[in-house]
């Protein structure tokens, strides 16, 4: 016979277990919610809260993400924003630059790392990385500096990086992933998309001119795993979905009638506390990364 006090007691603590286990990590406390709730039924299902035991495959409504979802707002932002150029003249770097900005970034970062940026075949590597990121920066119109800031922040310079939060060289999350499907008109389900048929057309029309045109077949994914180890496509992602977060703060300073500020720095810097909203400092250590590459 089971003692029900000694029981909801224990209920009780588990429900806390959930309550102080971090958002972000959705499985666990969807797992740990069914584990609760089978202990005891009815008793159980009424102490925990019913958005725990939600999967992760149930979208951004089942737990925060690095990268928040642009629903709401995708009833009424300008699509001309996402044409919108918001390249900065001081970050235009042309390959060897930005060769030797992502080794003294990474260096900076890991100083262990020294002996590696040095040897012949990571070279090639960085100097590789170095014209996609230039490629995509300019096929997107946006800073080549911030990108490499982000490929910094988010995985300390390895394309291998996979987490919790998101996977390959940038950090991509699910929520990430999927808003870009969305944006270049590829949703998993295309019923329930929002996104506007005019930044659909513009941005496949970039992929296909300044990307590759085969990208449906070689750079699309709707799996995190596809990000880790492939710079290329994880650059790619990284790029559409910042250009998105900077229309969306292009539009919203357009309706408070202000600017972007100089350089679209103020965009810049609310683009990426979209990028990243877990981090309250990420845009300040972002820029602070990439200045140290040119001091």
């Amino acid at each position: 016979m089971v003692n029900h006090r000694f029981l909801k007691a224990g209920l009780l603590f588990l429900t806390g277990l959930l309550l102080l286990a971090p958002q972000g990590i959705c499985e666990e406390r969807a797992s740990l919610a069914r584990f609760v709730t089978a202990l005891d039924g009815p008793l159980s299902a009424s102490l925990v809260p019913s958005y725990l035991g939600r999967s992760c495959a149930s979208g951004p409504s089942s737990s925060p993400s690095p990268h928040p979802s642009l629903q709401p707002m995708r009833g009424w932002w300008h699509t001309e924003a996402i044409e919108e150029s918001f390249e900065i003249e001081s970050h235009n770097k042309n390959p060897r630059e930005l060769n030797e900005a992502i080794s003294k970034v990474c260096r900076s970062r890991s100083p262990d790392i020294q002996d590696e940026l040095e040897e012949e075949s990571y070279t090639s590597t960085r100097q590789e990385w170095a014209r996609q990121i230039a490629q995509v920066a300019n096929c997107f119109q946006v800073s080549p500096l911030i990108l490499l800031g982000i490929f910094e922040r988010e995985s300390e310079c390895s394309p291998d990086t996979c987490y919790i939060g998101g996977c390959g060289g940038f950090g991509i999350s699910s929520a990430g992933m999927n808003e870009v499907n969305e944006q270049i008109g590829m949703a998993t389900h295309p019923k329930k998309a929002l996104a506007q048929d005019e930044t659909i057309r513009y941005l496949n029309e970039k992929l296909d001119t300044c990307i590759q045109s085969d990208w449906r077949e070689r750079l699309y994914t709707e799996s995190l795993l596809d990000f880790r180890g492939n710079f290329f496509r994880s650059l790619v992602y990284s790029a559409i979905l910042l250009k998105t977060y900077l229309a969306v703060e292009k539009h919203s300073q357009i309706r408070k009638h202000a600017t972007c500020g100089k350089g679209y720095l103020t965009c810049y810097r609310n683009a990426l506390s979209r990028y990243n909203s877990t981090d309250p400092h990420y845009s300040k250590k972002v820029f602070t990364d990439f200045e140290k590459a040119f001091q």
